[in-house]
């Protein structure tokens, strides 16, 4: 058991480092004017959050969004982008009542 959860817990380190890499990619790129929120996961009792859990509830989130009238674009498996400053506030808004994750303006929690 120990052996496993071992190897669980090296996956996890390099999703997270591929997650950080996709990050700063989508940071470094040419696109402008793109408002960015961050949803930090929160990790469970036993395990931390897999990066399909992670962006499986990011999809849905734009996906929420959307439906209150909300465009946005998924930058990663933690990243949701918007058009406007106004759209972000609102979606930053709109996703705080989750549990699952705690909305963060990107620019807050820049390494």
């Amino acid at each position: 058991m120990q052996e496993y959860v071992e190897r669980k817990s090296r996956e996890y380190e390099y999703y997270v480092h591929l997650m950080n890499g996709l990050d700063n990619i989508v940071r470094d790129s040419n696109i402008k004017n793109v408002y960015e929120v961050k949803l930090i996961y929160n990790d469970f009792k036993q395990h931390r959050p897999s990066i399909t859990y992670c962006e499986t509830l990011t999809y849905a989130a734009t996906v929420d969004l959307f439906l209150k009238g909300i465009h946005t674009v998924q930058m990663s498996a933690t990243r949701i982008g918007f058009e406007s400053e106004r759209d972000r506030m609102l979606g930053l808004l709109h996703l705080t009542g989750r549990t699952e994750y705690t909305p963060v303006y990107a620019e807050l929690c820049e390494e």
